[in-house]
C-alpha cells in the first residue's frame, strides 16, 4: 500500500487531490498538511511512503521540506505537486533530490 502525505496551502486542492487518490486501490492518503510545521509533525505518526508537495507553502518553500525529510527519513519518497512550470523551480526540485515533478495542471492519469 503507498501511503501518502499531501502538503498544500490550499486546502481544497489537498481535499480535491484526495477524492482522486482514494479511487485507487493500492494508494491511502494518510494525511493532509498546509503548512511545512504541519507536514514535519504529521510524518512520524502517520508514516507516508512519499509526500507530494507544492514549491511553494505559506511558512517556506518546498526545498525546506525536502531537506528536512531528507535529514530525518531518508526512505520516504517526495513528490512535487505544483502549479509551477518554471524552469528555475523545476531545477532547484531536482537539485534538492525529489523523486518526481507533476503540474498541477496534469490529468490525473500522468499521476
Amino acid at each position: 500500500m503507498i501511503r501518502v502525505l499531501l502538503v498544500d496551502g490550499q486546502q481544497m486542492f489537498r481535499e480535491g487531490v484526495s477524492s482522486c487518490l482514494s479511487q485507487a486501490t493500492n494508494i491511502c492518503v494518510v494525511g493532509q498538511a498546509g503548512t511545512i510545521a504541519e507536514a514535519l509533525e504529521l510524518i512520524a505518526s502517520v508514516a507516508p511512503t512519499i509526500v507530494a508537495f507544492d514549491v511553494r507553502l505559506p511558512d517556506g518553500v518546498g526545498a525546506d521540506l525536502v531537506r528536512r525529510i531528507h535529514e530525518h527519513w531518508p526512505s520516504i519518497k517526495l513528490v512535487t505537486l505544483t502549479g509551477y512550470d518554471y524552469t528555475e523551480y523545476v531545477r532547484a526540485m531536482l537539485r534538492a533530490d525529489v523523486d518526481g515533478y507533476i503540474l498541477k495542471s496534469a490529468s490525473h492519469q500522468h499521476w
